[in-house]
């Protein structure tokens, strides 16, 4: 979220999944005029990955649930059009470099 909060879980990898997993991502976030910006650092071995080898890909999506006057609302980096989440067809490409991208 804004303020820095993690929830974090794994799905679809067998015995340790959703809650009963924790990973050790770090994350640091930036309010602006009219939005904000987060920074999140996600070990690989936390994905059961070696370390990236630039070009290489992975399947990956990001989440974000609130409430709002007394409602859920839901957003995703790439929307799964299912409440259930996890339609990992449906989720992104992330592309591995050895250097950070920015905009």
């Amino acid at each position: 979220n804004s303020k820095g909060a993690i929830w974090d879980g794994r799905l679809g990898f067998g015995p340790e999944t959703a809650e009963t997993w924790n990973g050790t991502a770090t994350v640091s976030t930036r309010g602006e005029a009219r939005r904000w910006r987060v920074t999140m650092i996600i070990p690989f071995a936390d994905l059961g990955i070696s370390p990236a080898t630039p070009g290489r890909n992975i399947k990956a999506n990001i989440y974000r649930t609130r409430w709002v006057g007394g409602a859920m609302e839901s957003s995703a980096w790439c929307p799964t059009n299912n409440p259930g989440y996890n339609i990992p067809r449906r989720f992104g490409t992330l592309v591995l470099g050895s250097e950070p991208q920015t905009r």
